[in-house]
């Protein structure tokens, strides 16, 4: 068998990224964490990341995607450290970026009535009339200022990234997570020593950086879904060396760091003993496996093995009954919705009754204001007023965040929310239909985070610690795919 170009794989610019985007973060920012000596810091570190910002925008959203989820880490461990969020910082400076990028290169040939750019500035556009009703404007523009900042990192993206360097930007993301996730995995085996987050009497709940498990779960279960459609590339690649007798060393490099991705943050994510993560990472995982196949007959003999093996796992007894149990009171707070207010609390159903609590506040904020809501970002400052007895701490949010959004946008910000999911949903279906096979995986892995999204957010809110940036990066991602397909079938069709 011939190995193909192994000096390739140093050769191409984009390595040049990876090497900045691994070593950057942890030259300027661990050392001054640890010993707590900020002013060298402080001095160096905006200036050498402005200046790779304006040199290579491409790296600079890639260092701004490992940075981003470390505001959380920074409060908690070095509070005295000058600039708490690291990642909003840098976006400032990716903007900086990516301005003069469009000045030199000057991409007016580009569509910018892309249909997802479109959905996003109509559901901000439904959003903003919640100000309305708002208690607090302050809530309500820090609230607002993430999704701006989504479509903005967004539309970043679909400017920059081309057919050309979209793999870096992939690779950024996983690489952010896996620094996450190798965390996450330390804390889960002792390194975090908190006991309120004990597993089993001898294990922790991982939270990376994110201070909670939940948030971290989510960055972990967003990301699990784009490295196992790569990874999946897997099968036609074996099937191409089999009959060229050629090795790409480069490509099984990069398939060797997908399958790692994949399996350190399916772990990390188990370890965060989040139920909603779990759930997400189920239904996620089996729409990418289900719809890799492209015949109908392999998508249904895939699912009659699931099921089968999924029915025998539970009869034989082989899920351990921690996790079990843990996923059993997922479903019997799903059917217990009622009145919890005449229910007497105790040691065993506390954890259910808080979370009904909260929803049933959501409700009633929606009964008050049922089409323009009490104010984006205004769950938690409105919550007193609709609050039940018993239960004072607003906890941030509603832990559903459909109810959430109800509550603070009512049916006009939610009936926006519906929209924008519906048209992201068509754009990723569209994007499958690509004929690259490893692009076509990633919209794979798209669809599935999508569907991870949608189902960790029953009992979460997800856009936390800056993780709506890496939202924001893959709809870019998606939108460059979108345009490549739509490009390619008018070729064709043109030709026939």
């Amino acid at each position: 068998m011939r190995i193909t170009n192994p000096s390739s794989l140093f050769s191409n610019q984009n390595q040049i990224g990876l090497i900045f985007v691994l070593v950057l973060p942890c030259i300027l920012f661990i050392p001054s964490l640890i010993f707590q000596q900020h002013t060298p810091f402080i001095l160096v570190a905006p200036i050498a990341l402005l200046i790779i910002s304006v040199v290579y925008p491409d790296v600079a959203i890639g260092i701004l995607l490992i940075i981003a989820p470390l505001r959380t880490l920074i409060a908690t461990e070095a509070p005295s450290f000058p600039i708490s969020d690291v990642g909003q910082l840098y976006l400032v400076m990716v903007a900086v970026s990516v301005g003069l990028w469009v000045v030199r290169n000057k991409p007016y040939h580009k569509s910018w009535h892309h249909p997802i750019l479109v959905a996003t500035v109509l559901y901000l556009s439904a959003i903003m009339l919640s100000s309305v009703f708002s208690q607090s404007m302050t809530a309500w523009f820090q609230e607002m200022l993430k999704w701006i900042e989504l479509l903005a990192i967004a539309f970043w993206v679909y400017l920059i990234f081309d057919a050309a360097n979209w793999t870096w930007l992939v690779n950024g993301l996983l690489l952010a997570g896996l620094c996450n996730g190798v965390i996450g995995i330390y804390e889960f085996f002792g390194g975090s020593g908190a006991d309120h987050l004990v597993v089993n009497g001898s294990y922790f709940r991982a939270f990376g950086t994110f201070g909670q498990p939940n948030p971290f779960g989510a960055f972990m279960g967003i990301l699990s879904p784009i490295a196992l459609g790569l990874s999946l590339s897997a099968f036609p690649l074996i099937q191409r060396t089999w009959q060229t007798k050629t090795l790409c060393l480069r490509k099984w490099l990069t398939l060797l760091f997908y399958i790692s991705s994949f399996i350190i943050l399916s772990l990390a994510l188990i370890m965060s003993w989040s139920r909603g993560a779990w759930l997400g990472f189920i239904a996620s995982s089996a729409v990418v496996v289900v719809l890799y196949p492209r015949r109908l007959i392999h998508r249904i003999l895939l699912i009659g093995l699931g099921l089968s093996i999924s029915l025998a796992v539970f009869v034989l007894g082989l899920v351990p009954s921690s996790i079990s149990q843990r996923l059993g009171t997922v479903f019997n707070e799903a059917i217990s919705l009622q009145d919890v207010r005449g229910v007497q609390i105790t040691t065993e159903n506390y954890a259910v009754v808080e979370r009904l609590a909260h929803w049933q506040a959501a409700i009633r904020m929606v009964e008050y204001s049922p089409y323009l809501g009490t104010g984006l970002g205004n769950y938690e400052v409105v919550y007193p007023s609709f609050q039940l007895i018993n239960w004072h701490e607003p906890l941030g949010h509603a832990h559903n965040y459909y109810l959430n959004l109800l509550g603070e946008t009512g049916l006009v910000g939610f009936s926006g929310y519906v929209m924008w999911w519906v048209v992201i949903f068509w754009q990723t279906l569209q994007a499958i239909r690509h004929p690259d096979t490893l692009k076509r995986s990633l919209a794979l892995g798209l669809l599935g985070t999508w569907v991870y999204i949608l189902i960790h957010s029953l009992t979460d809110n997800l856009y936390v610690n800056n993780l709506f940036l890496h939202v924001g990066v893959l709809l870019g991602v998606l939108m460059i795919l979108t345009k490549q397909v739509n490009h390619f079938y008018k070729l064709k069709l043109n030709v026939e």
